[in-house]
């Protein structure tokens, strides 16, 4: 909250929701998924990746003016996608009616 003369601004925090879109070896779901979210207009913010072990790991986070989510593919974990209830649902439809 900011509190200033008359003004009272209430900032709404959202626990984010996480999609598990498929293995982190389907690399039709991974072309799909990108497919959809350059369709809703998202552009990478910032991008990891690296190795463990046997571990690969790699994560995005991508914007668009509805807001962020984070991609993230992780040996064993899957490919997943992480933010807004809202967001993560439009994504889903979208990746889901394409192909």
């Amino acid at each position: 909250r900011r509190f200033g003369g008359d003004e009272c601004l209430v900032f709404r925090l959202e626990r984010p929701v996480r999609w598990e879109v498929a293995d982190e070896y389907d690399f039709e779901a991974f072309a799909r998924l990108g497919r959809a979210l350059g369709a809703m207009g998202f552009d990478v913010q910032d991008k990891l990746s690296g190795v463990a072990g046997s571990q690969d790991y790699s994560r995005w986070e991508l914007t668009c003016p509805e807001g962020l989510v984070v991609v993230e593919a992780e040996t064993y974990m899957g490919l997943s996608v992480e933010g807004p209830a809202d967001l993560v649902s439009r994504l889903r439809e979208r990746y889901l009616s394409s192909s």
